[in-house]
């Protein structure tokens, strides 16, 4: 499942979200590549970007990998960003639910 959230300001909500499912993590990966030319950490690609310099490891400084995505800033100050992860499918990306009480 990837989870794409765009946010314009510091603040906790999002403008607008979009769900899209895969098959596999490795799906959800090709795809958040494909969009932002982060490769997955640990990959071949992720190892030759690395052993260059480029990418993440060269001048590419407005985004952010993580075990489960990526976060590409942008605008001024990168005020902005767009968050791209893969999550599996039993994960709720809106949070935990509120327990009774």
């Amino acid at each position: 499942m990837l989870w794409e959230q765009h946010a314009e300001s510091p603040s906790s909500w999002s403008p607008w979200s979009r769900i899209t499912f895969y098959e596999s993590s490795g799906h959800c990966w090709d795809k958040i590549t494909n969009l932002t030319f982060v490769p997955r950490g640990g990959s071949l690609t992720d190892d030759v970007a690395w052993l260059f310099g480029t990418g993440i490891y060269g001048q590419q400084k407005n985004v952010l990998r993580t075990d489960n995505g990526v976060t590409v800033f942008f605008g001024q100050n990168a005020s902005n960003s767009i968050a791209y992860l893969c999550l599996p499918d039993t994960v709720d990306p809106r949070g935990a639910k509120a327990g009774p009480r």
